[in-house]
């Protein structure tokens, strides 16, 4: 019977002494951040900050330059080189190629960047720029 009561008790003195930890937003920082929400010029600080482009047209661009067939794409957070170069969120595809070779490809999710390209076959995959088509 203790042993069903105790946790019940500690538990009720946790939850109990939550709200008396909880610390209040400075009066301040709650009026700008309000004010940002209503002035609609504010509000485009907010939606305009980070606009990755959709993931299917990333996918287009991966298709364009690269033969095969995507076979998979997720979104992930950068590493540190990635960050460094500027990059917030990747999109990571992984192609099939003619060859049956993988490739990994990273790209910046934010402006299409082709960031990391790795897996054999790069070259033979790879299509020429549509200037030099015939």
């Amino acid at each position: 019977m203790i042993r069903v009561i105790l946790p019940l008790m500690l538990t009720a003195m946790l939850l109990l002494s939550l709200p008396a930890q909880a610390q209040a937003v400075p009066p301040d920082l709650e009026a700008r951040d309000s004010e940002a929400w209503n002035d609609p010029a504010g509000a485009d600080v907010w939606t305009d900050a980070f606009r990755p482009m959709p993931l299917h047209e990333a996918a287009a661009k991966v298709t364009v330059r690269y033969e095969g067939r995507l076979i998979a794409a997720r979104t992930t957070p950068p590493t540190p080189g990635e960050r460094d170069m500027g990059a917030d969120l990747v999109y990571h595809f992984r192609l099939l190629t003619p060859g049956r070779m993988a490739l990994d490809i990273r790209m910046d999710a934010r402006d299409g960047r082709f960031l990391d390209v790795t897996g054999r076959g790069q070259m033979q995959a790879r299509r020429a720029p549509a200037t030099e088509r015939p």
